[in-house]
């Protein structure tokens, strides 16, 4: 009877040795599939606190645009006011009247450090122009297109005095022969 018992053990242990090397060979086989596993785990977790990182650095700079945006929008709304209230103390003011000693039309020419200025007596347009370009040391070539330039100006303006900046040259160009 123990020699029964101690085949059938023997057996037991030879079925449970088999299965034992089975398992093991599974688990062999599994073993590389499980590392590649690990191996995408830990990548998925690194790629993810990357994105946290970046949520959180691009959720700061939503919050300092939008306090940018409000400063601007303050600003503007500062800076639409105070224009509002300069148009109003404009239009309180009323039109102001010119007197003899006004300059009518003064025009700033770059790179020329005095302007022409054009006074409610002047009514010789050649002879101010030609005195003003011969005071700035121009070229009295010049003369016909500023004296057009200027009557230009008195003709269009919708309020004096008018004060304009231009560029010589420009204006040569435009109103030449």
């Amino acid at each position: 009877r123990l020699a029964e018992e101690a085949r059938r053990a023997a057996g037991a242990l030879e079925l449970e040795a088999r299965r034992a090397e089975e398992l093991g060979v599974r688990l062999d086989a599994v073993a590389p599939a499980q590392q590649e596993l690990q191996r995408k785990h830990d990548a998925a977790v690194e790629q993810l606190q990357g994105l946290e990182g970046e949520k959180h650095r691009t959720s700061v700079q939503k919050d300092e645009l939008l306090a940018a945006l409000s400063t601007e929008q303050e600003a503007v709304e500062l800076a639409r006011r105070s224009k509002e209230q300069a148009k109003r103390a404009i239009e309180e003011a009323g039109p102001t009247q010119l007197s003899a000693g006004d300059v009518l039309i003064s025009v700033a020419f770059r790179g020329v450090p005095q302007p022409l200025e054009l006074m409610p007596w002047d009514t010789n347009l050649e002879a101010v122009v030609t005195k003003w370009l011969t005071a700035t040391q121009r070229s009295i070539r010049l003369q016909p297109s500023v004296v057009r330039y200027l009557t230009h100006l008195e003709e269009t303006a919708e309020a004096f005095p008018v004060r304009v900046e231009a560029s010589l040259l420009d204006v040569h160009e435009e109103f030449a022969l």
